[in-house]
């Protein structure tokens, strides 16, 4: 008697025990949580190199001029047009803590770094960036693009929904900014669409069309950008980074990411007073190329 209630007992542990796992699996595979594919706001962590293709078009005579003045850090990635390795070559504008623009402001660590944040509101939708702590406005009022806007570092844009793509429209860049990394240039005639799109509730797509008929000889389509959706959490972990085993990042939001010139200063006069920032620093030098 003794052996059957026992048997009856092990009998209904493995019944309570096989219920409470099966939810869990079934869970595990049930389809990904449902999303709005109208709603791209949220933290977002880029992927991929800091550059907008892998190739781009050909320069205008103008442009291979302005290009000819550009002289990027000794950097390597697959679109190596010139690199200088000497820093007292360098004439990156962020160099000296001029903001960093955009497209450049997407990715200008690379490696997944540089969270930027998007907010709806009911008249417009805000871009906000960790570099700086700077935001652009997406205007979706009705108003038009200015024909002649006075340069802003990162332009005029309105922006308006077709179908599940949000479309964004700028113009009005101060071309003092470089497009990536690279130290690709542009000019004031550059006109930029963007198309957002989030394809689950965990990744977004991006794909940027420069047209700027002064500076390149046709249109510049980059690669398909991709983000990754970063969780509101309940602290900011500024310093850490990473990836769990689900593939989903982890780390803070979006930081205070400030280019000081205290910070430059101190940077340059006492670990590198031989580079670039050293020598404006010290001697109260202009930026080359300005």
């Amino acid at each position: 008697m003794r052996n059957g209630v026992r048997g009856w007992i092990v009998a209904l542990m493995t019944i309570v025990a096989f219920s409470a796992v099966a939810p869990a699996q079934t869970a595990a595979q049930s389809p990904a949580k449902p999303f709005d594919p109208h709603d791209v706001s949220g933290v977002w962590v880029p992927t991929g190199a800091g550059q907008m293709s892998a190739g781009r078009p050909a320069l205008t005579e103008w442009g291979k001029e302005k290009w000819s003045k550009t002289k990027p850090a000794g950097r390597r990635t697959p679109m190596a047009f010139g690199y200088f390795e000497g820093q007292a070559e360098w004439n990156d504008p962020i160099l000296w803590c001029d903001p960093g623009g955009y497209p450049r402001a997407l990715w200008y660590t690379g490696g997944g770094r540089g969270n930027m944040r998007i907010v709806h509101t009911p008249t417009q939708t805000l871009q906000l960036f960790e570099r700086d702590r700077i935001w652009r406005d997406f205007w979706m009022d009705g108003r038009k693009l200015l024909e002649k806007p006075e340069p802003r570092w990162f332009g005029y844009s309105i922006a308006h929904w077709e179908g599940d793509i949000f479309v964004v429209e700028s113009n009005g860049f101060d071309d003092r900014a470089w497009i990536d990394l690279n130290g690709s240039i542009f000019s004031d005639q550059m006109r930029m669409t963007e198309r957002y799109r989030r394809v689950d509730q965990g990744h977004l797509e991006l794909v940027i069309t420069i047209n700027d008929p002064k500076a390149y000889v046709e249109p510049w389509v980059s690669d398909k950008k991709i983000f990754n959706y970063l969780p509101s959490s309940d602290r900011v972990q500024a310093d850490l980074w990473g990836t769990k085993a689900d593939g989903t990042p982890y780390g803070g939001e979006t930081r205070e990411d400030l280019c000081l010139y205290s910070e430059q200063e101190s940077f340059f006069t006492r670990i590198d007073p031989a580079g670039l920032g050293g020598r404006l620093s010290i001697q109260g030098e202009q930026p080359p190329n300005r």
